[in-house]
């Protein structure tokens, strides 16, 4: 992604700016970030994001803010409040009590036991990928539809989005 240098500098400072509100060490910030949230890029170019000279590709962005927890247009562009979860609202968007609301106790059951793994930072991206598929079937059904969800198809949309 070609970007200025105020771009690329700005876009360092609202990493730090969340980094030190998370209570990050000044050092060895891009190793834990590239431990914990499992980027597939070298701590070399993690260490370029946050020296403000080089910007990550749009996909890292996207895990970097869901890492971060922050709104991706804040993250990427200085746009939009830091935060735009509200409390009913998961990483994804989506208004838990409407979703769950329909739901039997076994997804009510997996979307808790997803959260935990969040709030511990043990959800892999593959996890990630895989939850975000299912909100999206979910999402996608028409409420008279019975919400019976083929495991198999969501692997596949969770390894679809995963190659975007």
């Amino acid at each position: 992604m070609k970007s200025s240098e105020s771009t690329k500098e700005a876009f360092a400072a609202r990493i730090h700016k969340v980094l030190d509100e998370m209570q990050f060490s000044e050092r060895g910030r891009a190793q834990r970030i590239k431990r914990e949230a499992n980027f597939n890029v070298s701590d070399r170019a993690i260490n370029k994001w946050l020296n403000g000279e080089s910007m990550p590709d749009h996909h890292n962005i996207e895990a970097l803010a869901r890492y971060l927890d922050v709104n991706f247009n804040w993250l990427a562009a200085g746009q939009g409040e830091l935060k735009t979860q509200t409390p009913n609202s998961n990483s994804a968007g989506v208004d838990e009590q409407s979703l769950l609301s329909s739901s039997s106790p076994s997804i009510i059951d997996l979307m808790n036991n997803l959260r935990e793994l969040e709030k511990d930072n043990n959800l892999t991206p593959e996890l990630v990928s895989l939850l975000n598929a299912t909100v999206d079937t979910f999402k996608n059904m028409n409420k008279s539809q019975e919400a019976q969800i083929d495991v198999g198809h969501l692997m596949k949309m969770a390894e679809e989005r995963k190659n975007e």
